[in-house]
């Protein structure tokens, strides 16, 4: 099992935004990935206070495809958890088919948590952050907090481990 995350510079490509950081890390918690990326354009000021990656930053970075390519094949034949899958895989094209399977910890962690409410806009029950998942499921955060792609990718780690445990609890009972 791979985790993926990244910070980006927008909420679609179809809208312009771009990579600027890639992490993936394995079951272990093994930094496989880790990278800021040049989005070949400025960042958005707004996006900078979020997850304070800078123009800056990126300038000498690898560009956007090149990094894409390179975590494609990573992932290749690997089972994927990336935390709100379908925002983040737009950003790879081809990774459907690349990955042997995508779950998105987001959905299954907002299915499990026990403090979850129907949500009649979204069709299920409501989706949590980040970092209220991480946060019930005991995800000490280390070095720059939420908000960066390797700090995010091993809270994804930490709530799907903290759902697969409640998985077997259920199954035992």
């Amino acid at each position: 099992m791979l985790y993926l995350d990244t910070e980006t510079m927008g909420l679609s490509p179809e809208q312009g935004a771009e990579l600027v950081e890639i992490a993936v890390i394995d079951d272990a918690g093994t930094v496989l990935f880790d990278s800021l990326v040049n989005p070949g354009r400025p960042i958005p000021p707004v996006l900078t206070t979020l997850h304070g990656i800078t123009d800056a930053m990126v300038v000498d970075a690898m560009p956007a495809d090149e990094a894409r390519r390179l975590v494609l094949d990573l992932v290749r034949g690997h089972e994927l958890v990336i935390y709100n899958a379908p925002f983040d895989i737009v950003f790879f094209p081809g990774i459907e088919n690349a990955a042997a399977a995508i779950h998105c910890c987001m959905r299954r962690f907002s299915d499990e948590w026990p403090g979850r409410t129907w949500s009649e806009e979204q069709g299920g029950w409501k989706r949590q952050k980040l970092t209220v998942a991480a946060a019930h499921c005991g995800h000490q955060w280390a070095g720059t907090g939420p908000h960066r792609a390797l700090a995010d990718a091993r809270a994804c780690r930490t709530v799907w481990q903290w759902c697969e445990h409640q998985a077997v609890e259920s199954a035992a009972v």
